[in-house]
């Protein structure tokens, strides 16, 4: 019973020390690198006579929420 009871503590003592050796392994090919961001295209100058492109103030797509909240500060900024 004794040799039985020392297999088993070697046999968990092995376990116990073998597991961690072995985690860091990994058997499966790499994934190839994800290609560079596109560079972005340059902005252009718009050919109209408004006032922001006299300025040189360029207008970009905004979410129509963000505008809404926009001109509303705008609108609060104008009582004081």
């Amino acid at each position: 019973m004794k040799t039985l009871r020392q297999l088993s503590a070697s046999a968990l003592l092995m376990l116990v020390f073998a597991l961690p050796a072995f985690a860091g392994d990994m058997h499966f090919p790499v994934a190839p690198p994800q290609p560079p961001p596109a560079a972005p295209a340059p902005l252009t100058q718009p050919n109209s006579t408004s006032g922001d492109a006299a300025l040189g103030v360029e207008t970009a797509d905004v979410d129509p929420l963000t505008e809404i909240t926009l001109l509303m500060l705008q609108g609060v900024l104008a009582l004081f």
